[in-house]
């Protein structure tokens, strides 16, 4: 599950929320299609790539 959690700071490059995910999830960023999976699970996963990609100063929480 991915969550987002409160941290400190933010600027136009970073958001102010830490982005907790899955270590493994690091490795299923890298080849993420969206084949296979529940529509939930694909929407949210999308999403979260595309934050990451928006936002790539943004901290992780593994």
């Amino acid at each position: 599950m991915l969550k987002k959690s409160n941290t400190s700071g933010s600027d136009s490059k970073t958001r102010s929320k830490c982005l907790k995910i899955r270590a493994h999830h690091l490795c299923c960023i890298q080849g993420f299609q969206g084949y296979g999976y529940s529509p939930v699970f694909v929407a949210n996963m999308r999403a979260v790539i595309s934050d990451i990609k928006a936002f790539p100063s943004r901290p992780l929480e593994l």
